[in-house]
C-alpha cells in the first residue's frame, strides 16, 4: 500500500502526463479529398479581383467555400465551363460556418477569412499568380494562415467585411459580436494575454447567426435567436437600436452600402425591410417560401433581393411590386428538397448566375434572369407573366399548414385586422376563410414550377462518412458513407 506523499506523487505525475496530452488529429490522404469538399459546404462567398498580369480589365471571379470537412476552399468561377480548383486551407478543428472574402489594395494576393466550430476566426492568404491545376498544389495547412485568434467561447457562425476590407465582425453562439481591425488584427494574431474589450461589442443577449456590416465599417447588425435585428454604432462601441418584428430565428442579413437598409430572411417565412436610419421596419414579405428562410441577398440598389428558404426554393422578390418568382428548386437524390444554406448572386455580367449552397452536398450554380420584370395588373407581359406572383403581409400570404404561418398567428402581439380575420373563419384558429385556404393552397411555391428546372454548373463534393466499424485484425476500418 502507498503511503500519503507517494500516493501524492504519483497523482501529481498523472496530473502532469494528463496536462501534457493534446489531442492528434490527421487526415487519411486521398486524392479525392485533395480535389473537393467532403460532407458538404455551409457557406459561400463570391468577389471579384483585376489580373495583375492583365492590363485589358478582365476581372477574376473567385469563388470561397467552407465546407464541413474543416476545410476552406478557393474555386476560380471566371469562365462559363466548370469551376477551378485554385487553393484549399486546412487547419480548423470542425465545422467552418461561414467564409468571406477581405478586400485589399495588395492586387498579387488575396485574404479569406473563416469562422468555425472550433470557435476561432483565421485568415488566410493566397498568391494570385499561383495555378490551381495540379492535384497537388495549393494545398495548404494551418502554417499557411496569417493567423488565428481564439475570441469567441462558442462556435463562430457568421462573418462580415466592410468595401475595402479595413474591417472584419464576427459573430457566435452565446450572443458574442467582435469588430476587428484588419491591419491591427494581423499584428495580435501571436500575442499572448491580450485583453479583447477594445474589440468587443455588448448588447446581444441571444446566439448570432448572421453579421452585417455598412460599407463605411461605423454600423454593424446582427441577428439571431433573439428574434430581433440589433444594430451597434462602432466607432462607440454602443447599441443603438433593437429592431423587433421577426418571430423566429433570424438566418440572413444583408445592408446597403450607406448603412442605412437592411433585408433579414427569418427561419418564420418572412423576409422583412428595415429602416435603420429611423429604426423601424418598413416592409415585410411572406408567401414566396412555404417554411422558414434562411439566406437573403440584395441587388445594387436594394429594389430586389433573391432569398433561398427551407424547400429549396430560390426566389427574386421585386420590392415596390410585391411580386416573387421561383428562380430555381434545389431538389435531392432521395427525392426530396435541400433547404438553402447561402446563396451568392453574381450581376457582374449579361447572363447573371447565382451560386448555392444546401444541406446536400454540391455547390450549384444557376442562371437567374435579373431582367425579367412583373406584368401589372393592366398590362399582360409577353413573357414571364404566370412566373410572378403577390406577396405580401403573414397573416395573408403564409401558408396555412406551414409551421411559420402557425407561429405568427399564434403570436399574442399580432393584431387582428380586417386582413387576417374574416366573418367566416375556420374554427382551427387560423383566422382564414375556407376560400382563403384553398386559394392559398393552390397557390403556395411547391405547386409553383421554378423557370430552371436544372443548374448550369455543379461543384461536387464526396459523401461523408456517416458509420465505421474497426475490424478484428485493428489494422483496416470498415466505413459507410
Amino acid at each position: 500500500m502507498f503511503g500519503y506523499g507517494a500516493g501524492t506523487a504519483q497523482q501529481n505525475q498523472f496530473a502532469e502526463q494528463a496536462r501534457q496530452r493534446r489531442p492528434i488529429a490527421y487526415i487519411l490522404p486521398h486524392p479525392e479529398f485533395e480535389e473537393r469538399h467532403v460532407g458538404g459546404v455551409n457557406a459561400l462567398d463570391l468577389s471579384c479581383y483585376d489580373e495583375s498580369n492583365d492590363t485589358s480589365g478582365k476581372k477574376r471571379k473567385v469563388l470561397a467555400s467552407a465546407g464541413r470537412d474543416a476545410s476552406v476552399r478557393l474555386w476560380d468561377v471566371s469562365e462559363a465551363g466548370d469551376a477551378k480548383k485554385m487553393a484549399l486551407f486546412v487547419g480548423h478543428r470542425g465545422w467552418v460556418n461561414d467564409v468571406k472574402h477581405v478586400p485589399s489594395t495588395n492586387r498579387d494576393s488575396l485574404l479569406v477569412a473563416s469562422g468555425g466550430s472550433d470557435k476561432t476566426v483565421r485568415l488566410w492568404s493566397h498568391g494570385m499568380n499561383s495555378s490551381g491545376g495540379s492535384a497537388d498544389s495549393n494545398i495548404s495547412d494551418a502554417s499557411c494562415a496569417v493567423g488565428k485568434l481564439r475570441a469567441h467561447d462558442d462556435y463562430v457562425m457568421s462573418l462580415a467585411t466592410n468595401r475595402d476590407g479595413s474591417s472584419l465582425a464576427s459573430g457566435g453562439l452565446g450572443g458574442q459580436l467582435f469588430a476587428w481591425d484588419v491591419e491591427t488584427l494581423k499584428q495580435k494574431w501571436s500575442t499572448e494575454g491580450t485583453s479583447l474589450d477594445e474589440y468587443s461589442l455588448k448588447g446581444a443577449k441571444a446566439s448570432i447567426y448572421c453579421v452585417g456590416i455598412a460599407k463605411d465599417a461605423n454600423l454593424i447588425v446582427a441577428g439571431g435567436t433573439e428574434l430581433a435585428l440589433r444594430v451597434w454604432d462602432v466607432r462607440t462601441k454602443r447599441k443603438v437600436s433593437k429592431l423587433k418584428g421577426h418571430t423566429d430565428t433570424v438566418r440572413g442579413v444583408c445592408i446597403n452600402d450607406d448603412g442605412k437598409i437592411a433585408i433579414t430572411a427569418s427561419s418564420d417565412g418572412t423576409v422583412r425591410v428595415w429602416d435603420i436610419s429611423l429604426g423601424r421596419q418598413s416592409d415585410v414579405f411572406a408567401g414566396a417560401h412555404e417554411g422558414g428562410c434562411w439566406a437573403v441577398s440584395g441587388n445594387a440598389n436594394f429594389t430586389r433581393f433573391y432569398s433561398g428558404g427551407t424547400k429549396g426554393d430560390i426566389c427574386i422578390t421585386d420590392i415596390k411590386a410585391r411580386k416573387s418568382a421561383i428562380l430555381c428548386r434545389e431538389t435531392s437524390n432521395a427525392g426530396g428538397n435541400n433547404s438553402i444554406l447561402d446563396l451568392c448572386v453574381d450581376l457582374s455580367e449579361n447572363i447573371s448566375e447565382a451560386w448555392v449552397c444546401t444541406t446536400g452536398k454540391d455547390i450549384r450554380r444557376w442562371r437567374i434572369d435579373s431582367s425579367q420584370v412583373p406584368s401589372s395588373s393592366t398590362t399582360k407581359s409577353s413573357s414571364n407573366t404566370d412566373d410572378w406572383f403577390t406577396v405580401g403581409s403573414p397573416a395573408k400570404f403564409l401558408h396555412p399548414s406551414s409551421p411559420a404561418s402557425q407561429g405568427f398567428r399564434e403570436n399574442p402581439k399580432a393584431k387582428a385586422t380586417p386582413t387576417n380575420v374574416s366573418a367566416s373563419s375556420s374554427a382551427d384558429g387560423s383566422g382564414l376563410s375556407t376560400s382563403q385556404k384553398k386559394y392559398m393552397l393552390q397557390n403556395s411555391p411547391g405547386n409553383r414550377s421554378p423557370t430552371h428546372a436544372t443548374p448550369s454548373g455543379i461543384i461536387q463534393s464526396a459523401s461523408a462518412v456517416i458509420r465505421h466499424a474497426e475490424l478484428h485484425d485493428r489494422m483496416r476500418v470498415l466505413t459507410e458513407d
